[in-house]
């Protein structure tokens, strides 16, 4: 019986041993799986916040300056100003009596329009900037969809099966080709009023002041003797 009863424990404590054996070593398993879901967490995140940003439109902006100046000779001033902007590239659009716009390098603005303030007096000046960033970034949009609309479109000319078929194909093509001319035409004409302002500048001749004349001179004089008379500063 002693034996048998020694023969029991050594079972049960064979088995107890056993158990225990397992729980660690399920324990170090679910560790293990724990740490391995939490390095793919972290590498997920990590490439999250390692991923680039998205490009950033160029604002497009499009500057317009007014300029009024009092100058001795209006047509000279003009002169003047041309001869101002031709080393900076700039270029004249319009001019009339006393009225001349031209187009200048963007970046040269401020220090054109400088220069252009040391031909006379300035009586009024003013700088205005308009966003077009959505109306230019719209319009490339439109454009790369209708020229792709427009390779469709061949694509389908080569398979048209009669003349009903090209007739059509050839009408939406011809009013594709018109789209695209008109946004081709809209870019270019933003991309060259972003790169080169337009300043307006209106010239004055300045007005001498009156002279008196002979017997003028009398009265200033009596004028000027009785203020000293009653008024003195």
């Amino acid at each position: 019986m002693k034996i048998k009863a020694l023969y029991q424990w050594f079972i049960f404590g064979s088995l107890f041993l056993l158990g225990l054996s397992s729980c660690s070593s399920s324990k170090a398993v679910s560790g293990r799986y724990a740490a391995l879901e939490y390095d793919a967490v972290t590498i997920t995140e990590s490439k999250a916040d390692a991923a680039p940003a998205a490009p950033t439109q160029e604002r497009i902006l499009l500057y317009q300056a007014y300029l009024s100046l009092s100058v001795d000779s209006i047509k000279k001033a003009q002169k003047m100003a041309l001869t101002i902007i031709k080393p900076y590239n700039g270029y004249m659009v319009s001019t009339s009596n006393n009225q001349l716009s031209v187009r200048v390098p963007a970046t040269d603005l401020n220090a054109i329009l400088i220069a252009f303030k040391k031909l006379g007096e300035v009586d009024a000046e003013s700088i205005n900037g308009r966003d077009v960033t959505d109306e230019y970034y719209d319009i490339k949009i439109r454009l790369e969809n209708a020229v792709k609309t427009r390779e469709r479109y061949l694509e389908l000319l080569n398979d048209a099966n009669n003349v009903t078929e090209v007739l059509q194909i050839e009408k939406e093509l011809e009013r594709l080709n018109a789209t695209i001319d008109s946004y081709k035409g809209l870019i270019k004409r933003y991309d060259q009023e972003k790169d080169y302002s337009l300043i307006n500048v209106y010239f004055y001749e300045k007005r001498s002041k009156p002279r008196p004349g002979p017997l003028g001179y009398i009265f200033v004089g009596l004028y000027r003797g009785i203020k000293w008379l009653f008024v003195w500063d």
